[in-house]
């Protein structure tokens, strides 16, 4: 999968995912029945679910009415458009090919492995701790730290997962290296996927 296949970001649960596109950058933030596209401080848009049409309410998606209420100059509309029904997490559809998508994580947050088509998630911790979590198919992933830890997962057919690692034992001593794999593993009880518990706050690139 190469960077331009990348068409769709969902707007998971995070901190807010910024999209460059070279030329432009949005940041994006979700907080309950709003979804906020900002190119800075005083150009931005906010989208909200409403029922009925009013005004600037010009835009239904799979029934559901979208308003908008934009505050200065945004122009998002020929690099993405935003999908959002009752049922789903928003959706942004990608009209150009982004050079980077980034998103900011707190600690106790976590990442969904699975849920959306991303070929490699590039994680940066906040101590300066790197790893990538590469598809290594439908059902799998491959994973490294710089800290040496490194292993895959991948789905049984009976949907069940097995998780691989490898990595030496810390000394008692070597505080910078204490966490070496700096997320906990648990599964969506929702969608089955795995789940990534993120140990320190984050930054997350997807490709």
């Amino acid at each position: 999968m190469t960077r331009s296949a990348l068409n769709s970001v969902l707007l998971v649960e995070c901190l807010s995912t910024t999209l460059d596109f070279g030329d432009a950058s949005f940041d994006v933030t979700r907080a309950g029945g709003e979804v906020t596209l900002a190119r800075d401080a005083r150009n931005k848009v906010v989208i909200r679910q409403k029922s009925g049409l009013y005004g600037s309410e010009s835009s239904i998606e799979g029934g559901v009415v979208l308003a908008e209420e934009k505050t200065g100059n945004v122009d998002y509309e020929r690099y993405l458009s935003v999908h959002w029904d009752e049922m789903s997490l928003p959706e942004l559809k990608l009209s150009s090919a982004p050079v980077k998508v980034e998103r900011r994580y707190d600690k106790g947050q976590s990442i969904e492995l699975g849920l959306e088509d991303v070929s490699e998630y590039r994680v940066v911790y906040r101590d300066g701790v790197e790893a990538s979590f590469q598809r290594r198919d439908a059902g799998g992933f491959d994973f490294s730290f710089s800290t040496g830890f490194q292993g895959s997962f991948w789905k049984e057919p009976d949907d069940s997962y097995v998780l691989k690692f490898k990595g030496g034992l810390l000394e008692p001593t070597e505080e910078a290296e204490r966490s070496r794999s700096k997320f906990i593993v648990s599964r969506s009880k929702y969608s089955g996927f795995l789940l990534l518990l993120l140990e320190d706050a984050a930054t997350v690139s997807l490709a």
